[in-house]
């Protein structure tokens, strides 16, 4: 028995051995497929195609730089994926559930919030949207805009927030380079734009002209961190050890494609104050009665609680419904529901964020949060209609 142990013992590293070599032998460095968006500098670009006339790019954008970089700690051979991401919450599941890609750059850093199935990486951006300045204009908080022209780019928070005070005046466009394109035309005095795109552009196109401020006020700021399903729990493990393990790299990488690093500043109506970068409390409901909802009350929606609610609609709605779910434009106002559905308000939300309504531009929901959150989300609207 004993003498057959130790034939099996030196047999084990020989079958390793003989089962490695053919790959050896052929040169083969396994793989690491990661997803990205081929037009979405400065995160990510497919370098396959053209470069636009008179564009001179530092290179794929940060996302894909970084992937390089976190390749190389793996020992493994980068192979970028590229997928349009019209709604990245759905490209995530369908690309990292149905096996099409390893990691998902970038999404949301919220842990638990695509449900069980996706799980995240330590962040590797913390973004925020930035005021746009041209040289020689001061603003130092919001009463400075009053009488001004903003330029913000359609659908984004910014534009519920500007939306909300009177006496500015809004000049929506509907991509980055158009809002820089009203800066340069005179159109707008100033701008909101999304913090690392700014940067980029200012930085690619106008020579650093502008003045770039990061925002700290509710809604404005943003973290992402990579994807991967669940199961490949010992790959996400090792990515962020490699993550832990590149010390500035990200930082330069940042700096290389423009975007603003400086600590975020809140645009309050007062004088101006900081925050600490990373911290994004969400300020008092002035007003708004916030209150537990139970099952008890007679015709209530089903037990929630509001201000968790209002967290998740800032976090994941109030790019297209507003800060708050207080969108400029109506139908995507969230305070008008009950005004427009009565009665079958509750039914209404819970059949869209179910199933969503893809001919508006409303993804399915269900998957990515829980029916607890649904909950919550239902009783701040309660809570906050008009």
């Amino acid at each position: 028995m004993r003498a057959f142990l130790r034939r099996f013992r030196c047999a084990v590293p020989l079958l390793a051995i003989a089962v490695a070599a053919p790959a050896l032998a052929a040169g083969q460095t396994p793989t690491w497929r990661a997803c990205f968006d081929p037009d979405d500098l400065p995160f990510s670009r497919d370098a396959s195609g053209e470069t636009p006339a008179g564009q001179d790019y530092a290179g794929q954008g940060y996302y894909v730089d970084l992937a390089q970089a976190i390749a190389d700690r793996l020992g493994r051979r980068l192979e970028p994926v590229w997928y349009v991401m019209q709604f990245a919450g759905h490209a995530a599941r369908e690309a990292l559930l149905g096996g099409k890609c390893d990691a998902f750059f970038a999404l949301p850093s919220r842990p638990g919030g695509m449900g069980p199935k996706i799980i995240f990486s330590r962040p590797i951006l913390a973004g925020s949207y930035a005021l746009v300045t041209p040289p020689g204009t001061e603003i130092a908080h919001l009463a400075d805009l009053a009488g001004k022209k903003v330029a913000v780019q359609f659908a984004t928070p910014p534009q519920g927030f500007l939306a909300a005070h009177a006496g500015i005046g809004l000049v929506t466009r509907l991509t980055p380079e158009q809002v820089f394109a009203a800066l340069a035309a005179r159109e707008a005095d100033g701008a909101i734009l999304w913090g690392p795109s700014a940067g980029f552009l200012n930085q690619t196109r106008f020579g650093g002209t502008y003045r770039i401020t990061p925002l700290a006020n509710p809604g404005m700021q943003f973290a992402a961190a990579i994807g991967f399903a669940a199961r490949d729990l010992a790959l996400r493990d090792a990515v962020d050890r490699a993550l832990a393990a590149l010390g500035d790299l990200p930082r330069k990488l940042a700096a290389k494609y423009g975007m603003p690093d400086g600590a975020p500043r809140e645009l309050a109506a007062g004088p101006a104050i900081t925050r600490q970068a990373g911290r994004f409390p969400l300020p008092p409901a002035t007003g708004l009665a916030i209150r537990r909802v139970n099952d008890e009350q007679a015709g209530g929606p089903p037990a929630g609680n509001a201000q968790n609610g209002r967290e998740i609609i800032n976090t994941y709605c109030s790019h297209c419904h507003g800060i708050d779910a207080r969108a400029p434009v109506r139908r995507q106002n969230l305070h008008l529901l009950r005004e427009r559905y009565g009665d079958t308000m509750d039914q209404v939300f819970m059949t869209t964020v179910h199933h969503g309504r893809p001919d508006k531009g409303m993804p399915n929901w269900s998957g990515v949060l829980t029916e607890d959150q649904f909950k919550d989300v239902l009783a701040y609207l309660h809570a906050s209609q008009d």
